[in-house]
């Protein structure tokens, strides 16, 4: 009968065997890196075109919002200044409680 560390040694494959293993292990996961780090700078860039598009849009909206508020106030001067004092009592009535 063949002992346990018999057993052991010739299930475990040769000292070169494990470092040829160890070196593949190795370059697989330096490729695994490299990749993750090309995914990640494309994500990256991908995330700040989004951004600025999004930074875009709104400045549009707000603009188109300021030009529409400045030609309603001109169309109708009398109706904005009672709106805004409207506003403006309500807003401090509001912050006194």
């Amino acid at each position: 009968m063949a002992s346990s560390m018999e057993k052991l040694s010739s299930a475990l494959p040769d000292s070169d065997d494990l470092s040829s293993l160890r070196r593949e292990l190795l370059s697989i996961r330096d490729e695994i890196e490299q990749r993750l780090g090309k995914a990640a700078s494309r994500g990256g860039r991908r995330l700040r075109s989004i951004g600025g598009n999004a930074g875009d849009m709104v400045m549009d909206v707000g603009r188109d919002l300021e030009s529409r508020t400045a030609a309603t106030v001109r169309a109708r001067p009398a109706e904005a200044l009672m709106l805004a004092l409207g506003v403006g009592f309500l807003l401090a009535w509001l912050w006194r409680r």
